[in-house]
């Protein structure tokens, strides 16, 4: 059985899931970017207050008015809604990695493509317990995206198998911080 190593592990995005985070050239903690982000109120003005400019009244060539200058009275009081908030629900972060596959076996001679099987991602909590593994089955994918939620930590690396059965030993680690 031969012995390989993958190259290289690399994060190349951390971004939020859904909020249309931009990709990076470099690691970025997900904490400063949830830090970054502020809480939109309703209105357009400041301090959540909503602002509108009364229109003019335009006087068609119908007769009817497209911008009624007419006040509308709401004589009703105002109730109280029996409607509650929705549950506060975290948003989920995620973390782009790719790596390089291996080129050569440990013992110098040349491994192709064609004898990579599949990755698996190794993952855990402590960098010295990668104790959960998820397989990725196409051998030409070099990309995952890590998803976790915020205020955690997980380390992570990648593992070659070979359509020989051999699995290499694992990347460089590297925490994720969430």
């Amino acid at each position: 059985m031969a012995v390989f190593k993958i190259v290289s592990l690399i994060v190349v995005a951390m971004y939020l899931t859904g909020c249309g985070g931009a990709a990076s050239d470099e690691v970025t903690d997900a904490r400063s970017i949830v830090d970054d982000l502020v809480d939109v109120g309703t209105g357009g003005g400041t301090n959540g207050d909503s602002t509108a400019d009364a229109g003019e009244g335009q006087d068609t060539t119908d007769g009817s008015n497209n911008g009624s200058n007419d006040a509308v009275a709401d004589n009703d009081e105002p109730t109280e809604s029996n409607e509650e908030a929705p549950p506060y629900t975290q948003d989920t972060l995620t973390a782009s990695i790719t790596w390089t596959p291996s080129n050569y076996y440990e013992d110098g001679s040349t491994m192709s493509s064609n004898e990579i099987s599949h990755y698996q991602i190794v993952y855990g909590s402590a960098a010295d317990n990668l104790d959960q593994v998820y397989e990725i089955s196409l051998a030409g994918l070099l990309s995952f995206d890590f998803e976790a939620l915020a205020n955690q930590t997980w380390y992570v690396a990648v593992k070659t198998v070979s359509i020989y059965g051999g699995v290499s030993d694992p990347s460089n680690i590297v925490a994720l911080n969430f």
